[in-house]
């Protein structure tokens, strides 16, 4: 007997609009201004042909056209082009620092609104509401260690000097430092204030986690079970 053939899940924007756009041009200059009505239009999901020429040394900017930063899309856009439901549209951020480019909790919680959008697009799996300014079950999705995951553009993390404001990712607290330690040390250098994956205080994440004396690692050798880490973007 044949094998059945995987197929992706269908996602909720594509269900909603039901029409996938081809695009080929002789250039990718040629894309843009189409890709422009399409978007107006509210046909949202775009395929470009690999017979176009250029289009690999410029699908970066095709991307960057036409995506917003999860948390920081605005309210209407978010409610318009995110698949909701009746009554219960897709929220957006709607204050001052909305739509800056930067998932950042300095004036609304787009941390919080992050989670809700992504599933709402189908980009993860699960159900979040987007309420709140902190993280809850209903709106933040958790690490095996129920510790509440986060992606923010913040410097919540652990550097060798004083660690400056990036887009990372949060592994939420709860871990125990030699499960810390291991993947550093499988996915990175090893090291807690070097490298992508930093230490990161967020969610309760404790000192104790990493030892006194430099250079400074991870307390593997000590079963704390308080722990967490930052993948900077």
């Amino acid at each position: 007997m044949t094998a059945a053939i995987g197929r992706s899940v269908v996602s909720e924007r594509l269900r909603a609009s039901r029409v996938i756009a081809v695009l080929r041009a002789r250039t990718v200059d040629e894309l843009l201004p189409v890709c422009d009505v399409l978007v107006e239009e509210q046909i949202l999901s775009l395929e470009f042909t690999l017979t176009t020429p250029g289009l690999l040394d410029r699908l970066a900017e095709l991307v960057d056209r036409y995506r917003a930063q999860p948390g920081d899309y605005a309210n209407a856009a978010a409610a318009a082009n995110i698949p909701g439901s009746p009554g219960n549209p897709t929220r957006g951020c709607t204050l001052a620092n909305c739509g800056n480019g930067r998932i950042d909790d300095a004036v609304e919680n787009e941390s919080i609104l992050a989670w809700h959008q992504l599933a709402r697009a189908g980009f993860i799996i699960g159900s979040y509401d987007g309420i709140g300014a902190v993280p809850t079950p209903t709106n933040t999705p958790t690490n095996p260690f129920s510790g509440y995951l986060q992606i923010i553009y913040d410097n919540a993390y652990s550097d060798v000097a004083a660690p400056t404001n990036a887009l990372n990712i949060k592994t939420g607290g709860n871990i125990p430092s030699p499960v810390i330690a291991e993947l550093d040390r499988k996915i990175d250098d090893g090291l807690p204030e070097t490298g992508a994956l930093r230490f990161s205080a967020f969610g309760g994440s404790t000192p104790t986690c990493l030892t006194a004396a430099a250079p400074v690692q991870y307390n593997a050798a000590v079963d704390v079970k308080t722990c967490g880490a930052s993948q900077l973007q």
